[in-house]
This record gives structure tokens, C-alpha cells and sequence, in this order.
């Protein structure tokens, strides 16, 4: 009988620790790819899991200059490799990208809930009507207000 507690007891604690291994298998993957990119064109995305992945992504690699911010392109344009042209043209799009990023969030930080889910445009538009609502009702109540 102690056996088979014990094999159970086993059981149940490797279950526990492989189902905390697909979040350390997601960091990794935040940390090599730039999937934050992808995130912020999801919809359905969560806020925090995006600037997780952002942040991940740049513990890692060199975050680029303001120079590149500004849009200065230069450089040889020397036959290639299709390897080294793809790295060339991330490193042509990667400010865009950051840019992108930080434009997504100050737009996106109204609208974020406390577990992370952003507002769909449906729940956004009837949040202004109702606050439309409010501020008409506001107006017609303030006697100041009347003719």
C-alpha cells in the first residue's frame, strides 16, 4: 500500500512540474523571436503577455539606436546572401517594429482590463456611449446649463 501512495505521490508532483514547463518554454521563445511583433496585431492578445514578450526579447538582443529610429537607412547595396539579406532587412524593420510597439501601447493602455485583456472596438464604442449617455443626462440635470 505504501508503494502505491508513493508512486502516486510521484505521479501527481511530475505533473505538477511538467505543467509549469511550457511558461519556461514560452519565455525561451519570447527571449530568441521577436513574436511580440506578431502579438500586437492580435486582437485577442493580452497586454501583459505582450510586454513580457517584449521585454524578454530585449534582455537578449541589442535594442536599436535612435539613429535607426529616425529612419536612417544607409548601406552597400553589395550582392548577398538570402541568409544575410533577411538579417539585413530585420535590421531595417526592427526599429519600425519597436515603434510600432510603443505606439500600440499608449494606445492600448486605456482599454486594458486588470487581467490583461484589451477591450475589443465593440466594447470600446459602447463604454463611449454609455459615458455620451451619462454626460448628456449631466447636462440636461445642470441647471446652469438650461435655457
Amino acid at each position: 500500500m505504501k508503494k502505491i501512495s508513493g508512486y502516486f505521490i510521484c505521479l501527481i508532483v511530475s505533473q505538477t512540474l511538467n505543467a509549469q514547463e511550457p511558461q519556461k518554454s514560452q519565455n525561451a521563445d519570447f527571449s530568441k523571436n521577436p513574436v511580440w511583433i506578431q502579438m500586437i496585431d492580435d486582437t485577442n492578445a493580452n497586454f501583459f503577455e505582450v510586454k513580457n514578450a517584449f521585454t524578454l526579447y530585449w534582455k537578449q538582443h541589442e535594442m536599436p539606436s535612435e539613429d535607426e529610429f529616425e529612419g536612417k537607412r544607409g548601406g552597400n547595396k553589395a550582392e548577398v546572401s538570402p541568409e544575410e539579406a533577411a538579417e539585413v532587412q530585420q535590421k531595417i524593420d526592427m526599429p519600425l517594429a519597436v515603434r510600432k510597439y510603443r505606439i500600440w501601447c499608449m494606445q492600448m493602455s486605456p482599454y486594458v482590463q486588470d487581467d490583461g485583456r484589451i477591450l475589443t472596438p465593440s466594447e470600446r464604442i459602447a463604454a463611449w456611449q454609455q459615458q455620451q449617455d451619462m454626460l448628456k443626462q449631466q447636462a440636461n440635470n445642470n441647471p446652469f446649463l438650461k435655457k
